[in-house]
């Protein structure tokens, strides 16, 4: 299945469909922004995200280890620490290039 989050403020509508891959591991998380006014507008995303990567979800901060890599506009995460399941690891990638990120708060 998937969820549709959809809004309009100060003359910009946003449609957010959230869904999980069927065959992977995958959430996917599309944001379609259109701006209906007729002044030029600046506009930024951000996606916050409290990783857990362990089989506890207690809190993780300290073990958690996160990369930027360029190349595939991708931040990836693992938990070196973690000895449940073999590095298990996440990531956050888009379609355009990051402007800036913060890996650890």
């Amino acid at each position: 299945g998937y969820s549709i989050y959809e809004s309009s403020e100060t003359g910009i509508t946003a449609r957010t469909t959230m869904f999980a891959d069927a065959a992977q591991p995958v959430k996917v998380v599309r944001v379609q922004l259109k701006n209906e006014s007729k002044e030029r507008k600046r506009i930024s995303a951000t996606y916050i995200a409290d990783l857990v990567l362990s089989s506890s979800n207690q809190p993780q901060r300290g073990r958690i280890t996160a990369h930027y890599n360029a190349d595939n506009s991708a931040v990836f995460a693992h938990n070196g620490i973690e000895q449940d399941f073999p590095r298990p690891t996440t990531f956050l990638g888009a379609t355009e290039e990051a402007i800036a990120y913060v890996l650890h708060r």
